[in-house]
This record gives structure tokens, C-alpha cells and sequence, in this order.
């Protein structure tokens, strides 16, 4: 078919003139195209789509509208006979299978990463260290500004005691320091957040460890 398309404008090249030669061709590739094209509504026309909207009611048709593209549906043939059917997992089914495989992650760099439970408990003990250390040293920091707000306090009561009004200065100083131990106290609360964090993540790994540890060994 090709050599006899070849010979057929090759002939034709020769018998008529450069320009109605090329009007030709243009006819030529547009009736093709045309042709694909009815091929492929032909294809498309033959294929029926049943799916249900949101009222449980069933439609058919060439196409799902895309409102429903999220629901389960069934591809017919033109005698109507089911030849796929695509079901569509629920938010939570994708959600839940999701969790699974980054549970299962987690599985395995956890019995990758140790020999027994006890490498955990060491584990956890050095991640507690720098927030344990923070504590100490805010402690100290703070029962060093305490002793401040304590003689602060003490030269407060003596204008109290007499009853006269506080200096100036010594109101800010009692300000500066209620504001200096309140920013203390929080800092000690975070630390102690972290730390409570840490343990009973490690904690969660080492009953999950013992559990996976408790599987192997049953199998």
C-alpha cells in the first residue's frame, strides 16, 4: 500500500503542476485525520460507564462527569455485559494503608537500629542528657535571681512596714525580677516537656521492639 501511494504521488507530482500537486496532499492528510478521528469515537462510543451519585441512583453513560470521579464504577461493553469493574478506596482505606507501610518503616529501622531492649534505655538516657543538663542550670540560675527578689523583697517591706510608698526603683526592681523568673520558669517547662517527649517516645519503642522481637521468635 505504501509503494502504491509512492507511485500514486509521484505520478500525480509529475502530471499536474507544483501547487495543485501540494492542495492535493493537504486534501489527502486532512482525509486521514478525519478518518482516525471517526475510528476513535467509533472506540468511544462502544464503551458504557455505570457508576451511582451521591443518591444512590445509577447512570450510565460514555463518560463519568468529573463530580463522580471519586466513586466506584463499571466499564460494558455494547451488549452491556460488566468487562471491569473499578472500585475506589474510602478516605480512610487510604489513610489506614498509608499508616501501615510507614508503621512498617518504623518496624524495621527500629530492629535495624538495636540488639536488645537494653541498647534502648541507654539510647534514651543520652538523648535525655542535654535537657536534663538544661534544667540544672536553669534551676541554679533561678535560685540565684530568687535570692535577688528575696533582698529586693525584704527592703520592700521595710517601706511597706512603715507605711510609706515604694521608691521608684524599687518597684522596677521587683518588676524586672518577677519577669526575669517567670522567663526561667518557662524555660524549665519546655525542658521538662521535651524530656517527658522523649521518654515516652522511647518508651513506645521499647514495648514495640519487644512486641516485634516477641513475633520473630513465635515464627
Amino acid at each position: 500500500m505504501i509503494l502504491a501511494l509512492h507511485f500514486s504521488v509521484s505520478h500525480s507530482a509529475n502530471a499536474m503542476g507544483h501547487d495543485a500537486f501540494k492542495k492535493c496532499i493537504n486534501i489527502m492528510l486532512c482525509t486521514i485525520s478525519i478518518l482516525f478521528c471517526q475510528a476513535s469515537n467509533a472506540d468511544n462510543n462502544g464503551r458504557i460507564v455505570k457508576w451511582k451519585d451521591e443518591k444512590g441512583v445509577t447512570h450510565y453513560g460514555d463518560k463519568i462527569p468529573p463530580q463522580y470521579s471519586n466513586r466506584e464504577n463499571s466499564l460494558m461493553n455494547k451488549q452491556g455485559i460488566t468487562v471491569q469493574q473499578n472500585k475506589i478506596g474510602t478516605y480512610q482505606d487510604q489513610a489506614a494503608e498509608q499508616a501501615k507501610i510507614e508503621q512498617d518503616k518504623k518496624d524495621k529501622a527500629l530492629l535495624g537500629t538495636f540488639s536488645n531492649a537494653e541498647e534502648i534505655d541507654l539510647t534514651r538516657q543520652r538523648n535525655l542528657e542535654p535537657d536534663l543538663m538544661a534544667i540544672k542550670s536553669l534551676q541554679q540560675d533561678r535560685a540565684s535571681n530568687q535570692k535577688k527578689c528575696d533582698k529586693t523583697n525584704a527592703q520592700a517591706s521595710v517601706f511597706t512596714k512603715d507605711k510609706k510608698p515604694l521608691p521608684a526603683y524599687l518597684t522596677n526592681e521587683l518588676e524586672a525580677c518577677q519577669v526575669v523568673l517567670a522567663k526561667i520558669d518557662q524555660r524549665i517547662a519546655e525542658r521538662q516537656q521535651a524530656i517527658d517527649s522523649i521518654r515516652q517516645r522511647f518508651e513506645e519503642d521499647k514495648k514495640r521492639y519487644l512486641y516485634l522481637r516477641g513475633m520473630n521468635q513465635s515464627q
